[in-house]
């Protein structure tokens, strides 16, 4: 009796865990995305390579990414998450980060806070900076 009690509760437990289901699945896919895009733009910062930093924006049909002149002569020494991802919305995380850099040019190292706000684009499954990029000077 008791054997049969455990196995109904097991598949009591399965069949509640299948309800729901595809909506975790798709909120897993979603944050691990989300992961994916907030590690490959942090090193995309880190070591400098700005033209792809200037690609997670979302742009208008036609639009081009016009990137800033100095920063060849930019150098980022850290990148430190000071707030972690937090979801604003379903479709909106932001997370604040401290940047820190040297101008080659006169060696002093800098800092800058970076409030980055991401959006998530359902249809082309993609998380895009909506936030601006901070300006290096």
């Amino acid at each position: 009796m008791k054997r049969a009690c455990v196995y109904g509760l097991m598949l009591v437990t399965i069949l509640l865990s299948g309800c729901g289901g595809s909506e975790y699945i798709e909120k897993s896919k979603k944050s691990m995305k989300l992961d994916e895009t907030l590690r490959v733009y942090e090193s995309a910062v880190r070591w400098g390579k700005f033209d792809l930093v200037y690609s997670f924006g979302k742009l208008e049909p036609g639009e081009r990414i016009e990137l800033p002149a100095n920063l060849s002569e930019i150098r980022v020494t850290r990148y430190n998450v000071m707030s972690p991802p937090y979801a604003e919305d379903e479709k909106t995380v932001s997370q604040t980060v401290d940047i820190r850099y040297v101008n080659v040019d006169y060696q002093i190292e800098r800092s800058i806070q970076d409030d980055q706000v991401w959006e998530y684009d359902e249809e082309l499954v993609r998380w895009y900076r909506i936030s601006p990029v901070p300006e290096f000077r």
